[in-house]
């Protein structure tokens, strides 16, 4: 994982957004995905009976992750550069699309249908912890459009300690992903909490970590010809062992 870097100019064409409006609009989308969790923490909390219940509804429609991820991330200092920059929906998506060739700020406003303005400052909050990096300059429309790319490794991989924090953000971004499944689509959905000999975990978490990556090596730029949107979410990690009944003192 590269050392958090400052760089400035990221925004994608000279010219057509301004600097501070950029980071203002991102900093509100910030604030409202750390807010979010105050005005609905009753909802947060309050327990699922059935699918009929309305406030199950509610919050399916608006993702009961955002509630939990709001509340993890007010917790999150300015220490934590790249764990901020990586518990945002939208920056995940944003690094998704620039890991197989770069855009710029236009071609992701375009791709994720927001801003100018709210994909610029995004992408200076990628930009800044080190996540992206300047692949190219190009003249366009009379100013200089800057193109950035995901610098390739494994950055949520590496945040051990940010789990909670990106389990929240991973299980919004999959309610998503879920809406948009292609009918009759075949896919793998697997829930599991298992005991396993350590060496069938390593084993199998080599074989996991092979998987993500080959198809991050198959990725092409959005809407290539002859190419099919695929959503993968995954996380898997041995669990701290949880006390038995016999060692609480329950009787048998």
């Amino acid at each position: 994982m590269p050392a958090p870097t400052s760089r400035s100019g990221t925004s994608g064409t000279t010219g057509t957004t301004d600097a501070t409006d950029a980071t203002d609009a991102t900093d509100a989308t910030d604030r409202n995905w750390r807010t979010a969790a105050s005005r609905s923490a009753g909802q947060a909390s309050a327990p699922v009976v059935s699918t009929s219940d309305p406030d199950l509804n509610a919050m399916v429609r608006r993702g009961a992750a955002v509630i939990t991820a709001c509340a993890l991330l007010a917790g999150v200092t300015d220490a934590d550069p790249v764990l901020r920059a990586l518990a945002h929906p939208l920056r995940l998506r944003m690094l998704t699309l620039m890991w197989p060739g770069p855009m710029s700020a236009a071609e992701l406003s375009r791709e994720l249908d927001i801003s100018h303005a709210l994909a610029s400052g995004h992408l200076r909050r990628l930009d800044a912890a080190g996540l992206v990096e300047l692949a190219e300059e190009r003249t366009r429309r009379g100013g200089r459009e800057r193109r950035y790319r995901t610098v390739h490794g494994s950055p949520l991989s590496d945040q051990r300690d940010g789990t909670q924090l990106l389990a929240a953000t991973l299980a919004h971004t999959l309610q998503e992903r879920a809406v948009r499944r292609a009918p009759e689509s075949e896919g793998v959905t697997v829930d599991a909490e298992l005991w396993v000999e350590r060496e069938a975990w390593e084993a199998a978490r080599r074989q996991l970590a092979g998987i993500a990556a080959d198809l991050h090596d198959a990725a092409r730029a959005p809407r290539t010809p002859g190419t099919i949107p695929v959503g993968m979410s995954l996380m898997a990690f041995p669990l701290q062992e949880a006390p038995s009944a016999a060692a609480e003192g329950e009787p048998s």
